[in-house]
This record gives structure tokens, sequence and C-alpha cells, in this order.
């Protein structure tokens, strides 16, 4: 057994900064926002169609915005990953970049 050094690289224990977003983008943070206290339709595809629905995500859900925006059925969709590890698209409409 040879004994090499191994290089260690030491940080600060601080998470990198968040991206400051003054909009929905990708690569921001957002959270569901709903009046009535209805819940977001998260979708597979960025379409309104019924049969389409993959989860239902109530306010205050945080997400990680993955692509878009795109433009359909009367709605600006973005693909969402959230913290708990659903993906899919949801209508932005319905996001704001601080929890309620």
């Amino acid at each position: 057994v040879l004994n090499r050094p191994v290089r260690v690289q030491v940080g600060t224990g601080e998470a990198p900064a968040a991206q400051a977003c003054t909009e929905i983008a990708v690569g921001c943070d957002a959270w569901v926002t709903r009046a009535g206290g209805l819940t977001l339709r998260m979708r597979s595809a960025p379409t309104i169609q019924p049969d389409n629905i993959i989860a239902r995500l109530p306010i205050g859900t945080q997400m990680r915005v993955e692509e878009g925006p795109q433009s359909a059925d009367g709605f600006t969709w973005w693909r969402v990953i959230t913290t708990g590890g659903n993906e899919g698209w949801v209508a932005g409409e319905n996001l704001v970049l601080q929890p309620d």
C-alpha cells in the first residue's frame, strides 16, 4: 500500500448564494400561490389536457425553474422540479418569487 498525499479543499460551509431573481426565470426558485387555497396542477406537458395531470401542489410548495417559458392554452408554462422531487410543467401565473 502506497501512502500518497490527498488534496482536500476546505470551504466555508455555506451554501452558494441563490440567484437574485426579479421575475420567474430559468434558475430561479419559485413558490405556489393561489387564491382560495386551491392546489396547482403539475402536468406532464405544457398544456391543459385533463389526462396529463401528474401532481397537485399545495400553496407554499417550493420549486426550481428548469425550462421555459412556453405559451399554450392561454398560460405561460414553466418546467420545474419541486424540493420534494416532483418534475413537470406548471402555469407561471400561479408562481411567486417568495413564499406567501
